[in-house]
């Protein structure tokens, strides 16, 4: 049942599925998905018996508990994909909010140079 778990959250947490999902379904929030998936996944690592329900496997409950050892590390490596993924996300999202900032300021200043050379030019 481990690996059966652990392939599960490796193809729900691959960077390329959360996208899929995200543009499939406009409903999904890759960020919000991904930080869902961080917290599950600290769930499933930890040694405690809980049950929880993820929303990318359609509602599907899993029954979590005690991780063995060799798994453990695996369900690190996804944790840490997913906060990388994470990160990239914002840092993409702010470099276009830059860039439309820069545009906007761009087509203002071209609106203020116009207005100037048609005002001086009468």
């Amino acid at each position: 049942m481990s690996y059966a778990r652990l392939h599960i959250y490796q193809a729900i947490s691959n960077p390329a599925y959360i996208c899929f999902m995200a543009m499939e379904f406009n409903t999904v929030d890759p960020i919000l998905e991904a930080f869902n998936l961080i917290t599950d996944l600290k769930k499933v690592r930890e040694p405690c018996s809980a049950i929880f329900s993820c929303s990318f496997l359609n509602g599907i409950v899993l029954q979590i508990g005690n991780v063995e050892q060799e798994v453990k590390d695996d369900y690190e490596k996804l944790i840490q994909n997913l906060q990388e993924f994470s990160g990239e996300i914002l840092g993409v999202l702010t470099k276009i909010h830059l860039m439309n900032q820069c545009a906007l300021t761009m087509q203002s200043l071209k609106t203020y140079i116009y207005d100037f050379i048609r005002d001086v030019s009468r």
